[in-house]
């Protein structure tokens, strides 16, 4: 909002430029609890701005669980879902 754009795509493990601010405390390079990395996805998988974690070691069943405590319980919809090599939070549709 400070600046009406988000930050490029990055590959995952890379901070999105000017976003360290917004997420401090995660280690963009470090595996995450789930495994995988952090990744920023902007104009990708049919959002406009989501984080996300690229290539968890937890599968499907697991993050439903996870999704039906955050969201709906549907990884196919909501604001938590299943994308391309992992799952994502949707920060704007």
């Amino acid at each position: 909002m400070e600046t009406d754009t988000y930050p490029p795509d990055r590959t995952p493990g890379v901070m999105p430029p000017g976003m360290a601010g917004y997420f401090s405390g995660i280690e963009w390079r470090e595996e995450t609890p789930i495994g995988g990395r952090w990744d920023w996805d902007y104009k990708q998988f049919g959002v406009t701005a989501a984080i996300s974690v690229y290539g968890p070691n937890w599968g499907d069943e697991h993050m439903k669980e996870i999704d039906s405590q955050l969201d709906d319980g549907n990884l196919s919809t909501g604001q938590f879902r299943k994308r391309s090599g992992g799952y994502m939070y949707v920060i704007e549709e």
